[in-house]
């Protein structure tokens, strides 16, 4: 169909019960995001790989083709900074998608960030959502470009 700037829509997901995930999702975060008590430390020019695990009640590992990521600023956090999906369009080809890698049971995107808006100084928040519900949040902190 024909969709307008501004214009929203909202979309149905219907999943077969049976092929659900045992609920509690449980989130796991992979290094080098792991610590969530402290803000990982990451250069204003670097790469940060975002990976984590996803495991249901039997700790089984969960794949969810609908999973997503947001970076926002915690003091506008209406806004993202960066989205991912498996399927966001990719500046840096697959390496800013978000992929699933079923051996080793985990979940990665490249968060580039030179190509977005973080100011040193600043702490930013990672979150992770599948199957239509948020499942945790973690931070990193901006240092300036080249600082160790």
């Amino acid at each position: 169909g024909i969709t307008f700037l501004g214009v929203e829509h909202q979309h149905i997901a219907i999943y077969d019960a049976n092929l659900l995930p045992q609920l509690p999702l449980n989130l796991s975060w992979l290094p080098p995001v792991e610590n969530q008590e402290d803000p990982l430390k990451i250069n204003q020019d670097s790469t940060l790989p975002v990976k984590f695990t996803i495991r249901d009640a039997q700790g089984g590992f969960v794949i969810d083709e609908s999973v997503f990521v947001w970076i926002t600023d915690p003091t506008n956090p209406s806004e993202a900074i960066a989205s991912f999906t498996t399927k966001t369009p990719a500046l840096h080809g697959q390496s800013d998608t978000i992929r699933i890698d079923p051996i080793e049971e985990q979940y990665i995107v490249n968060l580039h960030l030179e190509d977005y808006p973080f100011k040193p100084g600043k702490i930013y928040t990672v979150t992770i959502g599948a199957f239509d519900e948020q499942l945790g949040t973690n931070s990193f902190s901006v240092m300036p470009k080249g600082k160790k």
